[in-house]
């Protein structure tokens, strides 16, 4: 037999599925994962992923250089068909290794990795090694060596270099293995540990104990276990009051056995307080949950899967419906009643919301509605946590799954429903490899499930939308707010005009006033800055030079909480100094305003206003998107100010002000899709306002009330929106009309990044043929230089045909076989949340 295996760390230029062969007494099974050999020499294993086993080799294959797989790491398929499938589409469409395309789907607490340990050869005085030792080693090597020598045991490399006090980086083990002096063992261990606690049954089948006294506290435990079959030694001792002393002491005499039970780990404190009751469908909102449960009940497979029968996903085609509704019109409701349909049906559901900030409201609703039947992912978790719910939805315990971009992958069985809550956002879209788009890949698992695949916002997509009008999709829309609420009304500021001859306001008069009186009120607010930071860049007054960061071609901001200068791109930072670095004057002047800043503004404008920001920041503690909402939903906050984390989802029904600081930043973007971003955030956080039986109202600062898409947001007129830009679209050839790919190209030399970039241009020019693709570029990307990188880009717009997604893995692996750029990093994203 022979397994075809994808192996961690293959380069893309080379990477394939090897052959192994299957040694005899090895049970290897698609989706185990095993340890083989790899390259040539006496180099440590890797790990890999079994895709299948088969008796046959391909023709061009000489067995005879086949090597065997080394090990077994799991007893059983960690890995289903569906996880291996998903694999192969990410493997095709995403530019990434076949290895990423499988280890994305995992959690960390899931994975392995490759441990080395090193022992002392035997020594041999007549060898002409020893001479080598005395005279030739470095003193790193001789240390290593006299230590291993004296251990005489296989010791780890970790711990070799901490006692020796050597760094991790050094080759002086590698050095003393080529020389023979040492020898090299290597293992694959767990990331993180499954949880599990002792726990007790009785020994069957339970004989009388004959001469086997028992105490009376011993008898308490085996009538308890008698009636509860097992029980946790902590279960015991809680329930009896008894120390786990008793228990051993049974253990003992051979009447119970204690064994490890696994254990999940639960995120807690993870809910915000469950709401009221779900009220009453409106007759608009029943109309759309039968238009969509028929089109989940007519799928030609539905039945069929009932019976247990997986059907070719070759057979079937994407069920795709798009939930257009005005903020607060109740599309959350929908879903749920879909949600319940489809889990009394027999079948599982996935519910995915753009930020981790909305999951602590969502889950809230789906416990009070499903219970404890419902797993939580997001990147927030602990890696345990997110072993422990991955582990929970495999073995088919859970069959609501929510979360972040990466609840795409979650394992589920069955899908019958897939939700993409906020489908616009561009978070659901990886900007690491594998750039996988989760709304593609959503797309995919619902295929090969026969399940609906619903988009729901109030601002879809321009692609979205387009093909809902084109039939693509199916449409449903609820078009007026749930109950008595109405839309906010809407007032445009003109901040040129407020601030004209003096020195700029973070507050126009108008939004101070609304504050006011919603603080008067007793109602609470909503402001929106989404620049985090105290200040957004410092200038020096006598040179003018703008202080940015060493490593990047951007601007440091000012942090005031820590005194410091900080870059949110590369995380670099250093103290603040008002002393200019270029003229050494020390005039250094702030400008900007971010997020704290605003917070201490408000503090001197409303000294009583209690005042909660929420920013990254804010937020970087574990649970503290949680506590914050949770703190503003009792009204123990006045005001939530924030970024754009604050715009979408949140539901709180005694916010009837929502101010917007300022957008004209995010407006002016250079890119195709800043318009779109910037009517789909205003129109976001406006519906924010307004959402119970009192009127909301809302205030937009803005230096150019002018723009058309600020006027068309105010009026949440998201049809009259759509029309202006697919027609810009349409003209300038932007998706949907095309796909777009951004190729980018980065290396600390700047000519050699500038030449790559040239070469995969002359590339698709020779080999895309004349016609079909559109190609702009190679130009310096927006961020010309980042993390001590220079970065460069070609944008490629053309359809995303098998071709052309050949094409361009032939030019990856064009790159990745290249001497000349073996330094340059190329990656390919299609349709990427950014074109750099």
């Amino acid at each position: 037999m022979y397994a075809f295996v994808a192996v961690e760390k293959a380069a893309y230029s080379f990477d394939r599925l090897f052959a192994y062969a299957v040694p005899a007494g090895l049970t290897v099974r698609a989706g185990i994962r095993v340890l083989v050999p790899f390259g040539a020499g006496k180099r440590p294993p890797r790990v890999g992923v079994v895709f299948r086993v088969c008796g046959e080799l391909p023709a061009d294959t000489d067995e005879r250089k086949l090597k065997e797989i080394a090990a077994v790491l799991d007893d059983t398929p960690l890995l289903s068909e569906d996880t291996l499938a998903v694999a192969a589409y990410l493997r095709e469409h995403c530019f990434c290794s076949w290895y990423e395309a499988v280890r994305c789907q995992m959690p960390v607490g899931l994975t392995h990795r490759v441990r080395k340990a090193y022992i002392a050869a035997p020594e041999d005085k007549d060898n002409a090694q020893c001479t080598m030792y005395n005279v030739q080693m470095t003193d790193d090597e001789r240390q290593i060596l006299d230590y291993l020598r004296k251990r005489k045991v296989y010791v780890r490399e970790d711990l070799l270099f901490k006692n020796l006090g050597i760094a991790p980086d050094s080759t002086a083990p590698a050095s003393l293995l080529r020389q023979g002096l040492v020898i090299e063992s290597a293992e694959a261990v767990r990331e993180i540990g499954e949880a599990s606690e002792k726990t007790a049954r009785i020994i069957p089948p339970e004989g009388e104990p004959g001469n086997v006294k028992l105490t009376a506290k011993q008898n308490e435990i085996m009538e308890l276990l008698r009636e509860f079959e097992a029980m946790t030694v902590k279960e015991i001792c809680a329930w009896t009051g008894y120390t786990p002393a008793v228990v051993l002491a049974l253990e003992n005499k051979g009447l119970i056995e204690l064994y490890d039970s696994a254990v999940y780990r639960l995120h807690q404190a993870q809910a915000l307080t469950a709401p009221p009751a779900a009220a009453e469908l409106t007759p608009a909102q029943k109309r759309v949950c039968r238009a969509l449960w028929k089109q989940i009940r007519n799928q030609e497979t539905g039945n069929r899967r009932q019976e247990g029968i997986v059907p070719d996903s070759s057979q079937l085609t994407p069920l795709t419906s798009l939930l257009y509704g005005v903020t607060g019109s109740g599309k959350t409701q929908v879903y749920m009643a879909l949600a319940e349909a489809v889990l009394k049906y027999g079948r599982s559901v996935m519910i995915m919301v753009p930020e981790i900030a909305l999951t602590p409201q969502l889950l809230a609703q789906v416990q009070a509605r499903f219970g404890d039947n419902v797993a939580l992912f997001h990147s927030a978790l602990s890696a345990g946590e997110r072993a422990d719910a991955w582990r929970r939805v495999a073995s088919g315990q859970v069959s609501v799954v929510i979360g972040t971009r990466s609840a795409v992958f979650a394992p589920l069985q069955n899908i019958g429903l897939i939700v993409m809550d906020e489908e616009q956002e561009d978070s659901y879209k990886s900007g690491i490899t594998p750039r996988y788009d989760a709304r593609e890949v959503a797309k995919f698992r619902a295929k090969r499930h026969g399940a609906l695949l619903l988009l729901a916002s109030a601002t879809p997509s321009v692609e979205s939308y387009a093909a809902a009008l084109e039939g693509k999709y199916s449409l449903h829309v609820l078009p007026e707010r749930y109950g008595n609420a109405v839309l906010p009304e809407v007032r445009v500021i003109d901040m040129a005009v407020e601030n004209y001859g003096r020195q700029p306001q973070l507050f126009s008069k108008a939004l101070r006033n609304a504050l006011a009186e919603t603080l008067d009120r007793g109602e609470q607010a909503v402001l929106l800055l989404n620049r985090r930071g105290y200040n957004t860049f410092a200038v020096c007054r006598k040179c003018r030079s703008v202080v940015t960061c060493p490593q990047c071609s951007i601007s440091l901001t000012y942090h005031a909480a820590e005194n410091r200068l900080l870059c949110h791109y590369c995380g670099y930072s250093r103290p603040f100094s008002s002393l200019c670095e270029s003229c050494k004057n020390p005039g250094v002047q702030f400008y900007g305003f971010g997020t704290q800043r605003a917070e201490e503004q408000l503090a001197q404008l409303f000294p009583d206003a209690r005042v909660a920001r929420m920013d990254a920041d804010a937020t970087a503690r574990k649970g503290s998107h949680a506590r914050i909402l949770e703190a503003f939903r009792r009204r123990q906050f006045d005001i939530l100010l924030g970024t754009q984390m604050v715009a979408k989802g949140l539901d709180f029904e005694n916010v009837t002000l929502v101010g917007v600081l300022s957008v004209d930043a995010q407006l002016r973007d250079d890119d195709y899709r800043s318009l779109e971003r910037t009517f789909s955030l205003l129109t976001q956080v406006v519906g924010r306002a307004g959402r119970g039986e009192k009127r909301g109202r809302a205030i937009l600062q803005t230096m150019t009330p002018e723009e058309t898409t600020l006027s068309l947001a105010a009026r949440q007129d998201y049809a009259a929106f759509f029309r202006r830009e697919i027609a810009t679209r349409r003209a300038l050839v932007y998706p949907p009309y095309c796909s777009l790919y951004a190729l980018c190209f980065a290396c600390e030399n700047r000519t050699r990044v500038e030449s790559a970039a040239r070469y995969a241009l002359d590339f698709l020019r020779e080999r895309g043929g004349a016609g079909k693709m559109i190609i702009l570029g190679p130009m310096y990307a927006r961020i010309m230089k980042a993390a001590g990188k220079f970065r460069y880009r070609l944008i490629l717009k053309t359809q995303g045909t098998p071709q052309i997604r050949a094409l361009l893995s032939e030019l990856l692996a064009a790159f990745g076989g290249s001497r000349e750029y073996a330094d340059v990093i190329v990656s390919i994203g299609r349709n990427p949340a950014e074109i750099l």
